[in-house]
């Protein structure tokens, strides 16, 4: 039977992940703000080449997010499934070759599962086992609204790819900010 915490505990930390998320998402946007605007002024474009360029930055966050949060194959994904199933396998092919091939992708993914230090989930790369080790998390770690407020689990904390999603949408919508409110056109 399922053990449920109180509805606080989980929405404390509910408030953690997201406040780590998002102080994240809006440090590594001020950065590319400085960047996007510092290059376009120095080129001679001015701020209206530095919000093309927060487009290209937003766009480019945003593909790498997805191409490493995406589902690796769907043989992958019928076999992870499978793999959490104790009924035994859902296939109803009766080609062996297919068969065999989703054990081995099941047996690959088990390994991978078993020895690295990411869980691997059907989303791909998303919760971490440890703590996220670069120089700009540690620097985020010390930005006022992270600093006041105990940092969730590592295995509960969003992963550089999730966080790396949610600041490609606030870069792409400080572009268009910059272009619809203060005329950059």
């Amino acid at each position: 039977m399922f053990i449920t915490r109180p509805r606080t505990a989980r929405l404390r930390g509910f408030v953690r992940i997201w406040v780590d998320t998002l102080t994240y998402a809006v440090a590594l946007t001020a950065l590319s703000a400085v960047v996007a605007v510092t290059l376009g002024v120095t080129t001679g474009g001015g701020v209206v080449r530095g919000k093309h360029l927060l487009f290209v930055f937003g766009w480019t966050m945003m593909a790498y997010a997805t191409a490493t949060l995406w589902v690796r194959s769907g043989k992958q994904l019928r076999a992870a499934h499978q793999g959490q199933q104790d009924a035994g396998p859902q296939h109803t092919d009766t080609d062996s070759d297919t068969q065999q091939d989703s054990m081995a992708a099941a047996s690959s993914l088990r390994n991978r599962v078993a020895n690295e230090s990411t869980k691997q989930n059907i989303s791909g790369k998303s919760i971490r086992e440890k703590q996220d080790a670069t120089r700009f998390q540690a620097l985020v770690q010390t930005i006022p609204p992270n600093r006041w407020v105990r940092a969730p689990r590592p295995e509960r904390r969003m992963g550089i790819p999730g966080k790396l999603l949610v600041t490609s949408v606030f870069v792409l919508a400080l572009s268009f900010v910059m272009e619809t409110v203060f005329g950059v056109v």
